[in-house]
């Protein structure tokens, strides 16, 4: 059974921070519902208007549909969520579901989020966008990064904010450019890791060579017998912690 998600509530009065215009006293703010960084996918749902709260829906799900557990991930969810009219309204409550979303089945790469907002959203209005920054920390690249490889050459592989580009796979060795956009990846020097994962175990390369250059490093990685494929590599930061990933959702509420 998948343990219950932690769900931290930060105080955050922030807008998306997208461009907005002022039209008759209201601000128009393009619609942002889903958004991906993969593995995972994040997307509104469904919302509900009820006599004194509003429920908003969402479901957060790996793309490859490999199984997701409620610790992959810690979400910070808003203390207030501010409309395109700059109203704001309190999360009362969060609540995850692991076996379905209102009557909706969830599988096993699936997860599904209800916020309860107080007051209600007024039904007298002719649109409202709710503007909701959702902070998303992944967990499980605590101990790295996996990419798998079929082909001995492969164009492009993302996993989270790490970019593998030019991929050349031969008898025992692998090369490739890596590409890392953690967001202090500028601020800082970055090491890393490199290892094969096989049946649950880590294999380190005899020889190692990391060249850095503009905007991404050249890896090369020598280990001791011939890689047979598919394979499965893994790449760990050992200078600087995982990410925050910023969400900035801005959804239109349905009020019929």
């Amino acid at each position: 059974m998948k343990q219950f998600l932690i769900l931290s509530l930060l105080l955050v009065l922030t807008t998306t921070g997208c461009t907005t215009e002022r039209l008759n006293n209201t601000t128009s703010l393009p619609e942002i519902t889903s958004i991906e960084k993969m593995p995972v996918k994040m997307a509104f749902h469904s919302s509900q208007n009820k006599d004194n709260f509003t429920e908003i829906a969402f479901k957060l799900e790996h793309v490859d549909d490999s199984a997701i557990n409620s610790e992959d991930y810690q979400l910070q969810w808003p203390k207030y969520i501010l409309d395109n009219e700059e109203i704001a309204y309190k999360v009362e409550d969060v609540k995850m579901s692991e076996n379905s979303l209102y009557d909706e089945p969830l599988n096993d790469h699936e997860l599904g989020f209800t916020l309860r907002l107080s007051p209600a959203v007024m039904k007298e209005r002719d649109k409202v966008m709710l503007q909701i920054p959702v902070y998303v920390i992944p967990r499980l690249f605590e101990e790295g990064y996996p990419f798998n490889v079929r082909e001995p050459h492969v164009d492009r592989i993302v996993t989270g904010d790490l970019v593998i580009e030019d991929l050349k796979l031969e008898d025992r060795v692998i090369e490739f450019n890596l590409i890392d956009k953690h967001p202090d990846h500028q601020e800082q020097d970055l090491s890393y890791l490199f290892s094969r994962v096989q049946d649950n175990e880590s294999i380190y390369p005899l020889f190692s060579t990391i060249e850095s250059g503009s905007g991404s490093s050249y890896v090369k990685l020598e280990f001791a017998q011939p890689i047979t494929l598919p394979a499965r590599f893994s790449v760990e930061r050992t200078t600087i912690e995982i990410p925050e990933w910023r969400f900035p959702f801005s959804i239109p509420v349905n009020l019929e």
